[in-house]
């Protein structure tokens, strides 16, 4: 595993029994640098979805700002430099300065080993090992402001990081974005079952549809959630393995919104784009990339983030 190599995070996976080779395939790294921990009043973290049928692809993706055939050998160099595309929403929060780089933990992850065939307990062990790497990185009474963002399994990722990190800083508020987000139905993940909704867009094909869940029962604390949500629902193997977007249960017009106290704490925006495409294309930026960007100035400004 990473430990063996003298990585320096993996021993925090590792202690939430994520197996090593998990550990070897997983990729993230700061943005920058990061702040004396002191610091730290915003995390940011940008996701890309699973790299392949058992997480050892390298793909680029438009949120995470990963480029294409970014992976090489670590048994024969343990560091390479590789750049966040500019033109993802990585790139732009960063470059931007949405929130200021000197208060601000932003991670880019290219391969989260959050993948859709490991079991409840597999995923749990990844999910809190970020945890624990966060915890040596923050003082979680410190943090105001957290940033999820990903596209497919990254999606999921970002939904369920948000549940994870919001008990560790219950008073922080949370900007949660998720592209085409894939949660597994058979494990009830994120509360996905098995019944869907046709992707309501008339031009959409008849197969693009995504798996209900019921949302305002998994977040509570709606107050502190600003969630944007862009579903496709095709199915993402193409072999008819079932494998497709979340949608809230009653999300059947092509946008819609949950409010609490006045305020829509999530918004759903149906699209017609392939699976892939919705998570990679840069020239669909104006369907997925800019919509994502204007989600989290506009959570900044709800929220009052400096």
């Amino acid at each position: 595993g990473c430990k063996t190599r003298s990585y320096p995070y993996g021993h925090y996976w590792n202690n939430a029994g994520m197996s090593n080779d998990n550990q070897d395939k997983a990729f993230f790294a700061i943005m920058g640098s990061a702040p004396p921990r002191t610091d730290v009043r915003y995390i940011a973290i940008f996701s890309s979805g699973q790299q392949g049928s058992s997480g050892g692809d390298d793909s680029a993706n438009a949120m995470s700002g990963a480029s294409d055939n970014w992976k090489w050998s670590t048994n024969e160099n343990p560091s390479e430099t590789r750049y966040v595309d500019a033109r993802s929403v990585a790139g732009k929060f960063y470059n931007d300065e949405i929130l200021p780089r000197s208060k601000t933990l932003a991670l880019t992850v290219w391969d989260a080993q959050f993948n859709h065939m490991a079991s409840s307990g597999e995923k749990a062990d990844t999910l809190e090992g970020y945890v624990n790497y966060l915890n040596s990185k923050v003082y979680w009474a410190n943090i105001e402001g957290v940033v999820l963002v990903g596209s497919s399994r990254g999606g999921c990722l970002a939904m369920r990081l948000a549940k994870e990190i919001k008990v560790k800083a219950p008073s922080a508020d949370f900007a949660v974005g998720s592209v085409d987000g894939v949660c597994k139905y058979t494990q009830s993940e994120l509360g996905t079952r098995n019944s869907k909704i046709d992707n309501p867009i008339p031009a959409a094909p008849s197969s693009y549809k995504a798996y209900k869940t019921n949302l305002a029962s998994e977040f509570s604390d709606k107050d502190h959630f600003c969630i944007f949500h862009l579903v496709g629902g095709q199915e993402v193997t193409g072999l008819a393995l079932g494998v497709r977007a979340f949608t809230h249960e009653t999300c059947s017009a092509e946008t819609c919104a949950l409010s609490n106290n006045g305020k829509d704490w999530y918004k759903q925006q149906w699209i017609n784009l392939a699976h892939q495409t919705a998570g990679r294309d840069y020239s669909k930026a104006s369907i997925t990339i800019d919509p994502m960007v204007q989600h989290i100035k506009d959570c900044k400004t709800r929220f009052g983030w400096s």
